[in-house]
């Protein structure tokens, strides 16, 4: 992975304070086990965002690009769609 790549996923994941999230955890109690899963959890993300840029899908393009990062941070929009039931009452 080139160097920019690498910069752009660590300013993503500076932006959204992902290690303090990745830190926190239910059952981390010590400061050594809290950064072992902010290492963890690191290194997975950074696997998932170098595999798809390793993709022959990946042409090279900004939105491409911006895609792998998004998907491999966990941090990407989803729709949510709003129905009324003939009856109603709304679901989700």
């Amino acid at each position: 992975m080139n160097k920019e790549n690498m910069e752009l996923f660590d300013q993503a994941v500076d932006q959204y304070g992902l290690r303090a999230r990745w830190r926190d955890g239910l059952f981390l109690t010590t400061d050594a086990e809290r950064d072992a899963n902010e290492k963890k959890m690191y290194a997975e993300a950074m696997g998932r965002f170098e595999s798809m840029l390793a993709s022959p899908k990946s042409k090279g393009s900004p939105g491409y690009l911006k895609w792998a990062l998004e998907t491999s941070l966990g941090i990407k929009a989803s729709r949510a769609t709003y129905r009324v039931a003939l009856n109603g009452r709304s679901s989700w």
